[in-house]
């Protein structure tokens, strides 16, 4: 990550950093990675999340998110050697949320690309072709990218959106949100 400086938000870079301080060795076992956004000291909540890390999404998919720093958390998954990044976050009304984000696919490369290319995102891929599947009767949306297990999933589950940078990611967040049940 730190040979890939080329993300362009310092917040991100930063946050991603205080976060995994050289971990040493690569990281083989699945881990996840709890990101705290802080700014003066407080929890960001997901809209200013996204808007101190520079990443634009839609007035009317940040309007089901709700307001609370608890309600949303930004991860970095970590599994033989490579990160994924992914956040969850409580939403008013999944339907909602799954419209919004449907409308968005189309753009979704482009507005996380801060985020992707120091994974593997190469130049240009920004159109990306979203297709449907299902996990655990969860329905969610992905495209992948030329890199292995590198791409965009979402989903809508119980009262959260989860959107991830790789299928496996997705999987394991759907696996923890329904073992709570």
């Amino acid at each position: 990550l730190r040979k890939s400086t080329k993300m362009a938000h310092p917040f991100l870079l930063q946050l991603l950093e205080q976060t995994l301080l050289d971990p040493g060795e690569p990281l083989f076992q699945a881990q996840f990675f709890q990101l705290a956004g802080q700014k003066d000291n407080q929890f960001l909540n997901s809209k200013s999340f996204f808007s101190e890390a520079g990443l634009v999404l839609s007035d009317d998919l940040k309007n089901t998110f709700l307001e609370k720093p608890e309600d949303f958390t930004f991860f970095l998954y970590a599994k033989n050697g490579d990160l994924r990044w992914g956040f969850v976050v409580r939403v008013s009304s999944i339907a909602t949320a799954g419209q919004k984000m449907a409308e968005q696919e189309a753009s979704l490369a482009q507005i996380f690309s801060p985020l992707i290319k120091p994974l593997g995102q190469k130049e240009g891929e920004t159109n990306l072709s979203f297709q449907s599947a299902r996990y655990r009767q969860v329905a969610f949306r992905y495209a992948s990218l030329s890199e292995k297990n590198l791409g965009l999933c979402w989903a809508t589950t119980r009262d959260y959106l989860i959107l991830t940078s790789s299928g496996e990611s997705l999987m394991q967040v759907i696996n923890r949100l329904l073992s709570n049940q």
